[in-house]
């Protein structure tokens, strides 16, 4: 007999006379072909029955594809959650507009392709199962003994196992297809809502642009209204011009006659403008020269306040006002505080009277000069009166 499916393909060759099986195993996996190698001689001193291979290879591929089939199911679970399609409460909802649709659509289509290869695959096992139980009627001369009825029945035990197992797994296979086809439904549906979503959008944004197209529609027409205005008005000033032209041409006459004159004018004012400028220079060297003899003044007039008082008293104190020693040693007498009591106010009263003076003259001064004007017209205004 023989099996073949897309993860692999088994024949076996059963001699009834030398009760001995061949098989030939082919496998896409190199697991799945040693780990049926490492359960063959393991058991094969225990296998007399030539459906005992068979059966081991079946178990190893229904478990290979359990697991995957687990794998699947984890991967469904996740797009479940990413699209918000679940029952769980301690997951927050998400939005599934701001999703893939691409990315998850083609993971769904790719769980879908995956799950109706299981599904062709626990069909072709059930199948399989049918066929080796109808292959067991031809290994009945085993069961003479008590050892072959022992393992056929084993056998039998073994193959209901698996073919339970199989439409167990075919059943959830057949679950998940129809839960990635409704996801993949519930994608693109979300797909239209955000299409429709955006077409909204579009629409309102058609309508705005619609109705400012209308007001300047509108406006258009009340620019053309003055455009027309304008056109009409700037006719009437044409012939306005034509004259003014003819006027031009003889003011262009005359001036002609007066470029001349301008000029001569022009070049003596390029010199009178080379000589000003001369003299702006020789001006603001002077204002430089003269600021900074004023800042010298100031100073010397400073330094001369501070120490003239001093001086002054000095002088006059310059009598007798020490008695000198014999050894030269002088002896200061007690009217000595009267010229620092003299000295000290004399200057602070110096420099207080010429703070005032610069002060507060610039002041008087303005005032002065702005009712100078009055006080002279009012006299004047007298004098006319009286005469």
């Amino acid at each position: 007999m023989s099996w073949w499916s897309h993860s692999g393909s088994l024949a076996l060759l059963y001699n009834k006379e030398t009760r001995i099986t061949e098989a030939v195993f082919h496998s896409e996996s190199n697991l799945l072909g040693f780990q049926l190698l490492k359960n063959i001689k393991k058991n094969a001193v225990d296998w007399t029955n030539p459906l005992s291979i068979a059966l081991e290879v079946i178990q190893m591929v229904v478990a290979f594809f359990h697991s995957e089939l687990e794998k699947l199911q984890q991967k469904l679970g996740r797009i479940n959650e990413q699209t918000g399609q679940h029952n769980y409460a301690n997951i927050p909802p998400t939005d599934p507009f701001k999703l893939d649709f691409l990315a998850t659509t083609r993971s769904l289509n790719t769980l879908s392709q995956d799950a109706i290869l299981m599904t062709a695959t626990f069909t072709s096992l059930i199948n399989v199962l049918d066929n080796l139980q109808k292959f067991k009627k031809a290994t009945e001369d085993l069961e003479e003994d008590g050892h072959g009825c022992i393992e056929a029945i084993k056998i039998d035990e073994r193959m209901d196992i698996l073919r339970e197992n199989c439409r167990s797994l075919l059943i959830e296979v057949k679950s998940l297809n129809k839960q990635s086809a409704v996801l993949i439904q519930v994608e693109y549906q979300f797909m239209a809502q955000k299409d429709a979503k955006v077409n909204i959008e579009l629409a309102k944004s058609s309508t705005a642009i619609a109705k400012a197209s209308k007001e300047d529609s509108a406006i258009m027409l009340e620019l053309a209204k003055t455009s027309a205005a304008i056109a009409k008005s700037n006719k009437e000033d044409s012939m306005v011009m034509i004259e003014l032209a003819k006027s031009s041409a003889d003011i262009a006459k005359a001036s002609k006659e007066d470029s001349a004159v301008m000029i001569e004018l022009g070049k003596s004012s390029a010199a009178i403008a080379k000589s000003s400028k001369e003299d702006s220079a020789a001006m603001k060297t002077i204002a430089i020269e003269t600021k900074r003899d004023s800042a010298a003044m100031k100073t010397m007039s400073i330094l001369g306040m501070l120490f003239l008082p001093g001086t002054f008293i000095a002088t006059v104190f310059s009598m007798p006002v020490f008695d000198w020693e014999e050894d030269g040693t002088p002896i200061m007498k007690p009217a000595f505080r009267y010229y620092w009591a003299v000295t000290l106010p004399l200057t602070l009263g110096i420099l207080l009277a010429w703070s005032v003076t610069m002060v507060f003259p610039g002041k008087w001064a303005a005032r002065w000069w702005k009712k100078a004007p009055v006080v002279k017209d009012l006299q004047e205004d007298s004098g006319s009166t009286a005469s």
